[in-house]
């Protein structure tokens, strides 16, 4: 696969975030989560690891050491991180943007403070000293211990925000009438700690239970009538069992559960116009996601799909779809369907061409089919006059087709890795170029010659030419 220089490639990184952060934005109150530790099986498990661990830094910078035997002591410690640890769980620290509790006895007008962590302690209450701070948008609580968010929040006229990061206290937290708290985040390691109903929240519109080894999915939130983002990343899901209707929610984030697959169910959230299920196990998908005719963004990134789920060509309403890391061969003449599809991804596929009714997505924008099999692009290609990003790179291409001249519009290429021989002259002529690879393929020497020319010439004017690379044969 080529690599991309991000630094000289601002899109590609755009590209990157997109894929791993599909469906909700995560809410800056929880971002600073640097440190992952292992939860193992048993402390017998982490003995053993820790042992083979030691072993293996031993061995490795033993300059003498057998490769076999270090190659062998690799393989059993890969097995043992397989068997011996259930999950990892975060070491959360407070934001670096929040003003620590413990300081606000320092601070001289607390009617400026808009952001508070409290930090480590074991509370029945919220501090009084808070409600001081008449401006306070944002609450954190790590590594605390509370059973309840008291009356006090409803003090605060504008609170909107609270996290509770790493509650220490195991029994359901309870939550008091509040009508001004628009989002709540709560990270743990104990689903049981969760609240069991959210309703007292009544402005409640961002609801994030990432990271709590939730084994079911929370219906707690079901009538919270504002509710429209839930984010759910980062849990053991499997969506077996039974879930209630949710007619408002609009952002659904699954990502990182154990789901193998998308059952009929998913139609409890009829209003959805966002939904990743990226790093899961699935292997197949309800025809009924196609009633869900209000999706605008849908993601199956890193699954295992063999083949587009026939329910997903009836959404007809998808601005992008991510199929980016499966397994599928084909894609058929029913992606005609996505007359309103801005961004197609499915690279690193098994894809021998592109569908033939491509071309009919006269809204596409960009195009990301790189790392597949194809052999070739269609010759009406230019069909897609909005074409701004084609991504090709690391296929068996042999030739640009010259219908892509006649897109203006184009401003990234990435043609790499291929075995392309010739190059048309007119290829830099676009008036929007910013950005094209020609990285590795056995161009002839004239064709050479010309595309160092060009690129120089082209640098003058903040125009990327990418062409160095290994395949070449001559270099």
């Amino acid at each position: 696969m080529n690599r991309i220089d991000a630094a000289l490639f601002p899109t590609y990184t755009c590209l990157l975030v997109l894929c791993f952060s599909f469906a909700i934005g995560q809410p800056s109150i929880t971002r600073n989560r640097n440190l992952e530790v292992p939860v193992y099986k048993s402390p017998q498990d982490s003995v053993r690891l820790a042992n083979v661990n030691a072993l293996y830094d031993k061995l490795h910078n033993d300059e003498r050491v057998d490769l076999k035997i270090l190659d062998s002591v690799e393989n059993l410690r890969d097995v043992l991180r397989e068997q011996a640890i259930l999950r990892f769980r975060i070491l959360y620290k407070p934001s670096p943007d929040f003003t620590p509790y413990d300081s606000l006895t320092l601070i001289r007008d607390l009617r400026k403070v808009k952001r508070v962590s409290i930090i480590g302690l074991q509370l029945k209450e919220l501090p009084s000293i808070l409600l001081r701070c008449d401006s306070l948008q944002s609450i954190e609580l790590v590594n605390c211990s509370i059973r309840k968010i008291q009356k006090q929040i409803n003090q605060l006229p504008r609170l909107t925000s609270i996290a509770i990061l790493n509650n220490t206290y195991k029994r359901p937290l309870r939550l008091n009438k509040n009508d001004r708290i628009t989002l709540l985040a709560i990270h743990g390691d104990h689903a049981r700690a969760l609240p069991r109903s959210y309703r007292k929240l009544k402005a409640l519109e961002t609801l994030d239970l990432s990271n709590n080894a939730l084994v079911k999915f929370p219906n707690g939130a079901a009538r919270n009538r504002k509710l429209k983002e839930l984010s759910l990343q980062h849990n053991e899901l499997t969506l077996r069992d039974k879930l209630k209707l949710h007619p408002n929610l609009e952002k659904l984030a699954l990502q990182f559960n154990r789901i193998q697959q998308v059952p009929d169910q998913i139609t409890r959230f009829p209003n959805l116009t966002r939904l990743s299920l990226n790093h899961n196990r699935i292997t197949n998908v309800t025809p009924a996601i196609g009633s869900l005719k209000k999706l605008k963004h849908l993601s199956f990134y890193n699954n295992r799909l063999t083949s587009v789920p026939t329910g997903v060509y009836e959404l007809r309403s998808l601005n992008v779809i991510d199929l980016y890391f499966n397994q599928i061969e084909a894609i058929d003449d029913r992606i005609s369907n996505w007359d309103s599809l801005q961004i197609l991804f499915i690279s690193h596929n098994k894809l021998l061409k592109l569908p033939e009714k491509l071309t009919t997505l006269r809204l596409l924008e960009e195009l990301y089919a790189y790392d597949n099999r194809l052999t070739s692009i269609s010759d009406d290609i230019n069909q897609l006059s909005k074409l701004r990003i084609i991504y090709v790179q690391n296929n068996c291409l042999r030739q640009i087709p010259n219908t892509l001249l006649q897109l203006d519009s184009l401003e990234e290429m990435d043609f790499s890795e291929n075995y392309m021989t010739d190059l048309p002259e007119t290829i830099f002529n676009y008036p929007k170029l910013r950005f094209i690879s020609l990285m590795n393929n056995p161009w002839r020497e004239n064709v050479r010659l010309f595309i160092d020319r060009k690129s120089k010439e082209l640098a003058m004017y903040d125009i990327t030419v990418r062409v160095s690379g290994p395949r070449n044969s001559f270099h």
